[in-house]
């Protein structure tokens, strides 16, 4: 038994002592700018700017308020965009020409200037928005809970070009989240009207792009190409909760083209977070247009459409 003993401590020292530690040198590259920017038909420009963080980085991004974003229109220095503080950029130009393209330099001290180029495409070419109040799809204890078709968008696609869309869904009412407790004799005023996003509900094929919970059921937007529609009339049909209709004397629906870069880097952004929840999914490289740095630059073209619901 003693020998049995003295042969299993030899053994496990033996095991011990063969632990080996190798040192691995994870190469540390520059630095390079991190720029997300947009700018749409009415003239709205907004950029943030930040650095690239390297693996081993554990503190916050950090952010410029300082750096030099320069709008160019035709090779021509346009315009420069000042910042709004904690890395935030905005200028007002004015309504911006469609189709044609716009370049963006920033640049801050010792990093290299990162620039970007981008067309704004041509709005939807939207033909009818209506609402249907008869339509109830969905009913949960003798309540209208979900509403999957009430309303309608009809637009034409081109041909000749390929499309990328981008739809939000708005009502003028109380906020989506305000409750009045029916058994508080004093309940509190409610809070003004004002436009509230919504979620959609939709069952239409088209969706299967948009940001979603998985079901792709109850998305903040859609985010959609033309290749299934490509040259046709389309009719989609969604609709949000019915407690939320019940709450909105209006809605209105944002429709938005927006260029290949954007539909790319929205794509797969909601691509990455969808993987970032699944241990045995394969990675997902985010989207980038911003030539040396990071990030994404890209243009929207809105159609704004409203309906009075009751």
């Amino acid at each position: 038994m003693k020998n049995n003993l003295l042969i299993y401590l030899v053994l496990a020292f033996s095991i011990a002592s063969c632990e080996t530690v190798v040192d691995i040198d994870v190469p540390i590259e520059p630095p390079k700018l991190v720029v997300s920017g947009t700018f749409d038909s009415f003239g709205n420009w907004h950029f943030s700017v930040t650095k690239s963080m390297h693996i081993l980085d554990v503190a916050e991004p950090k952010v410029y308020d300082s750096a030099v974003i320069s709008v160019f229109q035709g090779g021509s220095n346009w315009f420069t965009v000042p910042p709004v503080g904690m890395g935030k950029y905005f200028y007002y130009s004015g309504a911006v020409d469609m189709g044609k393209e716009f370049s963006v330099t920033v640049e801050v001290p010792k990093l290299e200037m990162a620039m970007a180029f981008c067309e704004l495409p041509k709005p939807p070419e939207t033909i009818s928005l209506s609402y249907d109040s008869t339509i109830k799809a969905v009913v949960n204890n003798g309540h209208y809970m979900e509403d999957v078709n009430s309303i309608e968008i009809v637009f034409d696609n081109d041909i000749s070009v390929s499309d990328y869309y981008m739809l939000s869904l708005q009502g003028f009412g109380f906020p989506p989240y305000y409750y009045r407790d029916p058994n508080n004799p004093n309940p509190p005023p409610p809070p003004d009207s004002t436009w509230n996003e919504l979620h959609i509900n939709t069952d239409d094929p088209i969706a299967t792009d948009g940001e979603s919970d998985g079901t792709y059921r109850y998305m903040s937007r859609l985010i959609f190409s033309d290749e299934l529609i490509n040259g046709k009339q389309y009719t989609l049909r969604m609709g949000t909760d019915q407690w939320h209709l019940e709450n909105a004397g209006k809605i209105r629906v944002l429709f938005s083209s927006i260029s290949k870069d954007g539909y790319l880097f929205l794509k797969t952004l909601k691509e990455q977070r969808v993987a970032g929840n699944d241990p045995f999914s394969e990675p997902v490289n985010v989207h980038s247009n911003i030539e040396n740095g990071y990030g994404i630059f890209y243009g929207i073209a809105t159609d704004t459409l409203e309906i009075r619901i009751r």
